[in-house]
């Protein structure tokens, strides 16, 4: 499904409008092996409606901003809305519209842009869930927009309550035997603004997870923000629980394999550190945890503000 009008057509008018893609219907793969589904909008995706298979697995691609002269083109998944790919590759991104930076793709997909002047450039709604059930899961969001009130324009939000899952879980099974890699994306670069490049929010009132899954024995989570707003990377990410433990929730094959890139610097998240002084980390750091990856990357042992 495309905005773009086809090229060699004699006779074609393309169609008057914004180049929104707008899903209100559902979407359901029941039958045939493996196929495609691919979203391609000039400007704004908005998935309203759960998109899913059941037989064979659906590769299944979110592309906004294919419009080389426009400086908007989001995505946005609504609450309560899922994608369930049966192990097809999930990609939620877009082309970049005009900005070069953003037409660089990264694991499979390039950059979404921000909706309007006011909105994210993705957004992953309040329990929604994004399932590729063994496949890999790419999500790429690039802002240029600057904060205004209350409004949010960050690259990549994730709701509260929301489950990104690359886990294949057998018929019956808890617990994912496999997973895919989950690669998360989010940037801002415009006007000095207290934007973040990645927000994911925590359920109020300690009512539940927000979740991010691949499995215990295969599969990565790397989450890449970065804002202009600050050097040290205090804007890259957000993910405050307000003090409620365990309300954002990770869960990857090892410690190694749960990575954070903050404007650039790469930062591994090391069980130890939870609930210790840097002082206390600094001095129980173990080559098994806190390993350096070969160079230029470096890899340390943060420790949370909040566990």
């Amino acid at each position: 499904m495309s905005t773009v009008a086809p090229g060699g057509l004699s006779g074609y008018t393309a169609p008057s409008g914004s180049g929104d893609i707008t899903v209100n219907s559902a979407i359901a793969k029941t039958a045939g092996g493996d196929a495609t589904l691919t979203l391609r909008a000039d400007r704004n995706i908005a998935v309203n409606q759960s998109i899913t298979s059941t037989s064979g697995a659906l590769g299944l691609t979110l592309s906004a901003a294919n419009n080389a002269s426009g400086a908007l083109g989001g995505v946005r998944v609504a609450s309560g809305v899922t994608l369930d790919s049966n192990g097809g590759k999930i990609l939620i991104g877009g082309a970049g519209g005009s900005l070069a930076d953003a037409q660089t793709l990264s694991n499979g997909i390039g950059y979404a842009l921000n909706a309007s002047a006011s909105l994210e450039a993705v957004s992953i709604g309040s329990s929604a869930r994004v399932l590729s059930r063994g496949g890999d899961i790419t999500i790429n969001g690039y802002s240029t927009q600057p904060k205004a009130g209350s409004n949010d324009t960050t690259g990549v939000r994730i709701g509260a309550s929301a489950i990104i899952d690359s886990g294949y879980y057998a018929p019956g099974a808890v617990d994912a035997a496999s997973g895919g890699y989950i690669n998360i994306s989010g940037k801002y670069a415009g006007p000095a603004s207290t934007v973040f490049g990645v927000k994911i929010e925590n359920p109020s009132g300690n009512s539940g997870q927000t979740t991010l899954s691949a499995s215990t024995t295969t599969g990565s989570i790397r989450i890449e923000g970065s804002s202009t707003y600050d050097v040290d990377g205090s804007y890259a990410l957000n993910m405050a629980t307000g003090g409620l433990a365990g309300n954002i929730y990770f869960n990857a094959y090892s410690v190694a394999d749960l990575i954070f890139i903050l404007n650039g610097v790469s930062k591994g998240w090391c069980s130890h550190t939870v609930g210790r002084t840097p002082a206390a980390v600094a001095a129980t750091r173990t080559a098994a945890c806190c390993r350096s990856p070969p160079a230029p990357t470096t890899r340390i042992c943060t420790p949370p503000t909040t566990p």
